[in-house]
């Protein structure tokens, strides 16, 4: 069975995950804009020409700016601003989402006072984990988006909450010109 994959965000750096896993040929890939007409340009031009110059998106690359359309998928793929994190996972839920969900963007999330923390900043883990209904994780660098995209040599760690998560992110986007290894940090199971 080919794995589903979703990468969610049009950027750089979505495009160039949504185009490495495209050329792997082992799962099918959706990226999602969020708006339909950026996604209809990406669709039509199969080029990304403002964050990628010069980059050809494969042909088995399928764009949609429907979020419901990417909702049944097996693996999501973030690649927003971190901020913006909490709100794509509430809009995937409203759409009924479930599949483990990893993200890209580096930083941190601002959050209120609760039981769990004092107000003030959180890793994204430390905010989706206990709302989402699946395992959660996050890839990083040390790696560049354009060097993804153009298939030079690069690679990216990956840790989550659960260490099936991890060995399954990891399969699908290790490749001939991407290394991935997986995180052993002791507050993420890996």
């Amino acid at each position: 069975m080919t794995t589903r994959v979703a990468v969610l965000g049009a950027g750089a750096w979505g495009t160039a995950l949504a185009a490495h896993l495209a050329r792997r040929g082992d799962a099918t890939v959706t990226l999602w804009a969020r708006d339909s007409d950026s996604a209809r340009t990406l669709a039509d031009a199969r080029r990304n020409e403002r964050y990628l110059p010069g980059v050809a998106l494969p042909k088995a690359l399928c764009v949609s700016g429907d979020l419901a359309a990417v909702a049944q998928s097996d693996l999501l793929i973030a690649a927003t601003p971190m901020a913006a994190l909490p709100e794509l996972a509430d809009a995937l839920l409203r759409v009924h989402a479930h599949a483990p969900l990893v993200w890209v963007s580096k930083g941190f999330l601002e959050v209120p006072a609760s039981a769990v923390w004092p107000a003030g900043v959180a890793l994204g883990h430390q905010v989706l984990e206990s709302r989402w209904p699946s395992p959660v994780g996050v890839v990083s660098g040390p790696s560049f988006a354009e060097e993804v995209a153009r298939g030079l040599p690069t690679a990216v760690a990956v840790a989550a909450t659960k260490s099936s998560l991890a060995t399954k992110v990891g399969e699908l986007l290790r490749g001939d010109t991407m290394r991935v290894m997986c995180s052993k940090a002791p507050w993420l199971k890996c």
